[in-house]
């Protein structure tokens, strides 16, 4: 929650069980009065501390697709490189969207370890 989420958002009430075949909802809000919105999900393999792969999907939106996400974490230069692959559009813009979703979570993130190393 230090890095997340996106700027213009806030956090909406969380439920994750993080385990093999273990559920998860988060949400977000939209500044400053919008309508959380939620995704929704199953973990379906989690080996720690490389990879983990869920299923995704945004609640209440009937035309929602369950896609899968893997994020693997590789040693790279004595540092850690963060691979995020979400799979299983049928659309190329809600794969466009989603990729610039995960665009600016993962610049925040670099935003937050790079200010956390010169503390």
């Amino acid at each position: 929650m230090q890095w997340f989420p996106p700027e213009g958002y806030e956090a909406a009430p969380t439920s994750i069980d993080l385990r093999k075949g273990g559920t998860y909802r988060w949400g977000l809000r939209k500044l400053p009065d919008g309508e959380p919105f939620f995704s929704t999900g199953k973990f379906l393999e989690i080996d720690t501390p490389q990879r983990l792969v869920y299923t995704f999907r945004w609640s209440g939106q009937p035309d929602s697709e369950e896609t899968i996400v893997t994020v693997e974490f590789q040693e790279r230069g004595g540092g850690t490189e963060v691979v995020v692959r979400h799979d299983r559009f049928t659309s190329k813009e809600a794969r466009n969207e989603h990729e610039q979703g995960w665009k600016r979570c993962l610049e925040q993130l670099a935003e937050f370890i790079s200010k956390e190393e010169k503390r």
